[in-house]
């Protein structure tokens, strides 16, 4: 007989699939700038369960989504794209194993990544993301992922490189309803990297990441400092 606690059941019923297929074009707006439309049909498949869920009532989805931006070519001093769009999520089955109703989600989403270098040695790069998340494959339960960065990377000397960065991401839940639950993560990074050799190299960081939430349950700080050696092959 095997007995599983809450955690452990909750990373059971969190194994999936994910496939997604789409189609885009673009155009040339400037000598460097270009714009483009994007179309996606995804699909995502639980494939572990627990406690009476199967494939009949879990969390299985698809989805289309139609995005829209501006990208940069590569080696220009603003390179990456701004990348924003709109989902339409629909769940293959409406109710959970319990009976509850499966809310279908249509929201705005993001994939922005733009990174500015004014010299050749400097670069600072701008992340926005937004995204809906399922929890599990045996609830109704998901949440907004919305979520800002900056990073930097400056070249020191010819030998050091100092990588430093900043983030912040706030999930806002469906569920319990009336008081859902709402987390504000916070992130903090920065390191110092030492090249040896072009193929060795060693580091030291220091990451600091917190969350608080509603629910005090789930508030945590953590803090890592770190050592790294790198080989290139």
């Amino acid at each position: 007989m095997c007995i599983r606690d809450s955690d452990d059941m909750a990373d059971f019923s969190q194994n999936y699939g994910s496939n997604e297929f789409g189609v885009g074009a673009e155009a040339r707006i400037l000598p460097k700038t270009w714009g483009f439309l994007r179309y996606h049909y995804g699909m995502k498949d639980y494939n572990s369960y627990f406690a009476g869920t199967t494939s009949a009532n879990d969390s299985d989805s698809k989805w289309h989504r139609v995005n829209a931006g501006l990208s940069w070519d590569p080696g220009a001093k603003l390179s990456g794209e701004v990348n924003v769009g709109y989902q339409f999520k629909k769940y293959d089955n409406s109710f959970t194993s319990t009976g509850t109703k499966r809310e279908d989600r249509n929201t705005w989403i993001a994939e922005t990544s733009v990174t500015y270098s004014p010299f050749t040695t400097t670069s600072l790069t701008l992340n926005i993301a937004r995204a809906v998340r399922d929890t599990a494959a045996d609830t109704n339960e998901y949440f907004d992922d919305t979520g800002i960065g900056i990073s930097l990377k400056q070249g020191i000397f010819t030998k050091f490189t100092l990588n430093a960065g900043v983030n912040y991401s706030k999930n806002e839940y469906n569920l319990p309803v009336g008081n859902a639950r709402t987390d504000d993560n916070y992130q903090a990074n920065i390191g110092l990297d030492y090249e040896i050799q072009p193929w060795l190299g060693v580091g030291i960081g220091y990451d600091y990441r917190k969350k608080n939430s509603n629910d005090s349950s789930f508030d945590f700080t953590d803090n890592r400092f770190m050592a790294s050696v790198k080989i290139v092959y």
